[in-house]
């Protein structure tokens, strides 16, 4: 039974793999590449509900290093190093870097990411194989014994519009299943046109430059980061992504916008808004919103901090993460800063 069930697992994963990895693969390339783009919802919200947009402002305005994309980081006896905020995605709006990120990076001696190994595809799969318990149960459960029946028909409805088949989905952990739905069908057909989103894009022109590149995580430690919020937590969210669904454009486009006017604190107060908004404002739905902010943002900010701060030592390091660990009193900025570097906003 133990080696039926392995078997099943390792299956429906090589499925996932098979559909994660097609958007990045020139072999199933297609020469459409359609723009995505959606309706701009704070516009909206502007007019709908005022209050809640003030409110939305006001929490931005509130959040220390709001502002700001590319950030000086000067430590007395070395070349500055440099701090980016990234988004991941494909948008050409996001991979045509502005003058002073291009020419910073042009003039990194090493790059720092998120995942080291962002153009070597072997080497993630094989990392996503090596973690399968992380990404799927192998205790017997399946996504059916955390969601109910209308939730399960909800689940087969978006990922039917995705293309991807609900059968590979069973048995993964609902935080995968997620991401799995992070991405919509206009940024699928970008990737599988063989785009490469602005985190890839940064590590190819590093390597066409000559550039080190390094990873301040592993890939088992992003999928451990998820795997260790509880099922509940996880589901939470699952069904927060669920019931926003069809917004999946309008909310990139959102996002998208706030990141092209360095709004970084704004990314997280509008997703904020967006949850207590179309899922259940309820004690667990705030509860996990918060486990996840604890977890996916402000520890892994911990971890990239102290990893950064030899190689910032060094000198002459261009560091390029997720937008939404650079703001806030636990984020990037504020930790190097309290470690004693001066970091200043330069785009």
């Amino acid at each position: 039974m133990k080696l039926a069930r392995a078997l099943i697992i390792v299956i429906a994963l090589a499925i996932t793999i098979l559909f994660a990895w097609q958007a990045n693969s020139p072999v199933f390339a297609k020469p459409q590449t359609p723009a995505c783009r959606g309706n701009n919802l704070l516009e909206a919200l502007k007019t709908e509900n005022p209050p809640a947009y003030k409110d939305l402002i006001r929490r931005e305005k509130e959040t220390p290093n709001g502002q700001g994309l590319l950030w000086k980081i000067e430590r007395a006896g070395v070349r500055p190093s440099y701090l980016y905020g990234t988004m991941h995605m494909t948008d050409d709006r996001l991979t045509t870097l502005p003058g002073p990120v291009a020419d910073v990076l042009d003039d990194a001696k090493t790059v720092a990411l998120e995942i080291g190994e962002v153009l070597d595809e072997s080497k993630m799969t094989m990392e996503v194989i090596k973690n399968i318990r992380l990404m799927a149960f192998t205790d017997g459960r399946t996504i059916e014994s955390v969601l109910s029946p209308p939730e399960i028909k909800l689940l087969k409805t978006k990922l039917n519009d995705l293309n991807m088949p609900y059968a590979a989905s069973r048995i993964m952990k609902p935080w995968f299943v997620m991401l799995s739905m992070a991405l919509p069908k206009c940024e699928l057909a970008r990737q599988k046109a063989g785009l490469k989103a602005l985190d890839a894009s940064i590590a190819l022109t590093a390597k066409n430059n000559g550039s080190k590149i390094i990873g301040l995580e592993t890939v088992k430690e992003q999928f451990s980061a998820f795997a260790s919020l509880s099922i509940k937590d996880q589901k939470v969210m699952l069904l927060n992504s669920l019931h926003m669904g069809h917004l999946l454009n309008d909310q990139i486009e959102t996002m998208t916008q706030l990141y092209l006017q360095r709004r970084i604190a704004a990314l997280w107060q509008f997703s904020l808004h967006m949850s207590h908004k179309y899922a259940k404002a309820t004690k667990e739905e705030f509860a996990a919103l918060k486990n996840f902010e604890r977890v996916l943002i402000i520890k892994r900010n911990q971890v990239m901090s102290l990893r950064a701060q030899p190689l910032i030592n060094k000198g002459n390091l261009f560091m390029a993460v997720g937008a939404l660990h650079l703001p806030g009193k636990d984020g990037l900025v504020a930790l190097l800063r309290k470690a004693g570097y001066k970091l200043s906003v330069v785009y």
